[in-house]
């Protein structure tokens, strides 16, 4: 599908081709569920859905759900979103650093940690590896345009969006490591398998690329934040000399 054919306003969840409207308010007040001009299907049916429903086929990585959450709904919280998962990352970084030991169960309260400095500057170093991750994301979009001579400016908001949205899966990690339970790093992995599906979902149906493609954008993002996080440790090691 040619991004061209895309505008800024509502899609079709099912072929992903822009649309007019969602829906159309007769004169009796009655709401009418617009139709797709292209594949003759309805243009949004997660309008009428509870959104228990549409966050359960989020989920399970429905693409028509990702469209609908990505492009017709009208999401403003995803910033506050982000300042509340870089704590939880900055949280997270703090406790696999200073993990107990097997004979010592006792976990800090987060509160503890968050008056301490470290907890700060792991703060900042969450910060530096999402903005990279978000870089490398964004560079590799940029040559996928130049290479496909195609626009993916107005594609790059609702990219960074998907990503932010997806970090709310640290959230889940939180709780086991609070709580002292045993796997962490099982949750921890599984946690970054979910962030590692939603974005690729996510880029599929903004891009309408191929599986190879989404594998070596999310290819330099990782990269990028693994550089952003080997520069960091740095950062961290001259900020604690000081």
């Amino acid at each position: 599908m040619c991004l061209s054919c895309r505008g800024n306003g509502p899609i079709c969840v099912e072929c992903g081709m822009s649309a007019p409207e969602l829906f159309k308010t007769l004169d009796c007040g009655i709401i009418k569920i617009a139709h797709c001009k292209v594949c003759q299907e309805v243009v949004d049916k997660y309008v009428e859905f509870d959104p228990v429903i549409i966050l359960l086929d989020v989920l399970l990585f429905k693409p028509q759900a990702y469209r609908h959450v990505l492009f017709n709904m009208d999401i403003k919280f995803q910033w506050k979103l982000c300042v509340i998962c870089l704590l939880c990352a900055a949280y997270l970084k703090w406790a696999f650093n200073h993990m107990p030991a097997e004979s010592d169960s006792s976990v800090l309260p987060f509160l503890q940690y968050a008056l301490q400095i470290d907890f700060y500057i792991m703060m900042l170093l969450a910060a530096i590896d999402l903005a990279a991750y978000l870089g490398g994301i964004s560079i590799a979009c940029q040559v996928y345009a130049a290479i496909t001579k195609t626009s993916v400016e107005q594609r790059l908001p609702v990219i960074h969006s998907a990503i932010i949205l997806s970090y709310t899966g640290k959230l889940l990690v939180v709780p086991a490591v609070v709580w002292g339970q045993t796997n962490i790093l099982v949750c921890f992995w599984l946690t970054e398998l979910f962030i590692f599906t939603f974005v690729s979902q996510s880029l599929r149906v903004t891009l309408s690329c191929s599986r190879l493609t989404v594998a070596s954008i999310l290819l330099a993002g990782y990269l990028s934040e693994i550089g952003a996080s080997q520069l960091g440790r740095v950062l961290q090691q001259s900020l604690i000399d000081r």
